[in-house]
């Protein structure tokens, strides 16, 4: 199957997708391994729209000390657990959308995963200067 971008700046998709988001939490609400959804889950995220190369996100599990964050590009996504340094997510979004095989571990992923490490370290470094004031 193909996939594509849809424009979540267009007031009828933001509609679908608030719907869609609404739907599935209240579908999952009671699920205890689920810890949190992305708007960028929803294979809607179109670079074109504003000129970012990249969306992040954050998640602080509550009742828990399970932290994580995420970067995603337009080829690539990366989750990142911080209490888990060995472990997380990278996926290529062109070869896998629906975020099937997780190629953290595989060696011949590493330099694409170190680059988006380090895309994420320094968003975590602007955002900490902005909290500062």
């Amino acid at each position: 199957g193909s996939f594509r971008f849809i424009d979540i700046f267009d007031p009828g998709e933001q509609q679908k997708l608030v719907a869609q988001v609404k739907q599935t939490c209240l579908q999952n609400r009671d699920n205890p391994n689920l810890i949190g959804y992305y708007w960028t889950d929803l294979g809607a995220w179109p670079r074109e729209s504003d000129g970012r190369d990249a969306v992040f996100a954050e998640l602080a599990g509550r009742g828990s000390n399970a932290y994580l964050n995420m970067v995603r590009t337009q080829d690539w996504k990366l989750v990142h657990y911080l209490d888990h340094s060995d472990f997380g997510e990278l996926y290529n979004l062109n070869a896998d959308p629906s975020e099937i095989h997780n190629l953290w571990a595989q060696p011949e992923y590493d330099a694409t995963k170190t680059e988006l490490l380090k895309i994420l370290r320094e968003w975590h470094l602007r955002q900490s200067a902005i909290d500062r004031g």
